[in-house]
């Protein structure tokens, strides 16, 4: 089997269910550990997928992130990617001015933040955000749509929307648009790097060919996931089996 867009990871994680199968994220939350097992990770990315295509996002649209490291990110990057639709990571450390250029820039449609200041951060600038249709937390928010919308409407007519699914990811070039990654704006208004499936998948399978580490293994991620080698070096994970972990702060 030959991965070339980064959802054949899912696959890799099926067709080996005794190795690389056993692959884990997991995140810590007040000081307990909750662990996403590959099979609970695959049904929620189908859910995420079927949501957005109930949601009205079509191929090429983009969706912004904004959040800290957590499994909620690599469930929508993945959720996204089977549909086609462009991940648009933005550091949450920026300041509103470079988020609300970033957002403009890449005629985000929909955008998902971790908590409340960065909720606020992005509602207080709707008058300046015209293309941008939905704000969804992945914290529970007062006056604010948590993310769960999404999957729940990705289990209504599972059915019938996971074929849509299926029919897309089949359409789907390892040359196709994955993500755009904006670099800092230190020499001006930041610019948007746009990568492919394979711009990533070439760099995360080479790395891996000369990796110590096999799904024996564990790793905490701590580097931001909008920064693209962590964003390459969690797929090197997936193609390996190592399990990810996310820590609190």
């Amino acid at each position: 089997m030959t991965e070339k867009r980064i959802f054949d990871l899912l696959d890799r994680f099926k067709a080996n269910p005794n190795t690389i199968g056993q692959f884990k994220l997991g995140v810590k939350e007040q000081k307990k550990w909750r662990e996403f097992s590959s099979d609970e990770y695959i049904k929620i990315v189908n859910e995420v997928s079927r949501g957005l295509l109930a949601m009205g996002i079509k191929q090429g649209d983009k969706i912004a992130t904004i959040t800290n490291n957590r499994p909620e990110w690599n469930f929508m990057d993945m959720g996204m990617a089977q549909i086609g639709a462009v991940h648009v990571p933005i550091h949450p450390t920026l300041v509103s001015e470079d988020i609300i250029y970033i957002l403009n820039h890449s005629e985000a449609r929909m955008v998902l933040v971790s908590d409340k200041a960065l909720f606020n951060k992005v509602n207080e600038a709707k008058a300046e955000l015209p293309l941008l249709e939905n704000i969804f937390t992945f914290n529970e928010v007062d006056g604010a749509t948590h993310w769960s919308e999404i999957t729940l409407a990705g289990q209504k007519n599972a059915e019938e929307l996971q074929k849509s699914v299926e029919e897309i990811k089949t359409k789907i070039s390892e040359q196709a648009l994955l993500t755009i990654i904006y670099t800092s704006g230190t020499t001006g208004k930041p610019k948007g790097v746009m990568l492919s499936h394979k711009n990533l998948m070439s760099n995360a399978i080479a790395s891996a060919r000369r990796q110590h580490l096999n799904y024996n293994h564990k790793v905490v991620s701590f580097l931001p996931l909008s920064h693209v080698f962590e964003h390459m070096v969690s797929y090197k994970y997936h193609y390996l089996g190592i399990s990810v972990y996310y820590v609190e702060s």
